[in-house]
């Protein structure tokens, strides 16, 4: 079962941790991928994970 698989919980999905707000984007570190965004009025925020072979999104991420 991959982090993908399992279920979230309603305060963290599994294996999401606080990054670092700098630099903007998605950065690679050592220990997984550091996502940084910004907005003056979103409420919320999805990332969407997609295969790279096939283009399907594989998992979806509420932040």
């Amino acid at each position: 079962m991959t982090s993908a698989d399992r279920p979230a919980s309603p305060s963290r999905p599994d294996g999401l941790w606080p990054g670092c707000h700098h630099p903007l984007g998605a950065t690679v570190c050592a220990d997984g991928i550091n996502f940084a965004v910004f907005s003056e009025h979103a409420t919320r925020i999805e990332i969407a994970i997609h295969d790279p072979q096939s283009g399907e999104e594989t998992a979806r991420l509420e932040l």
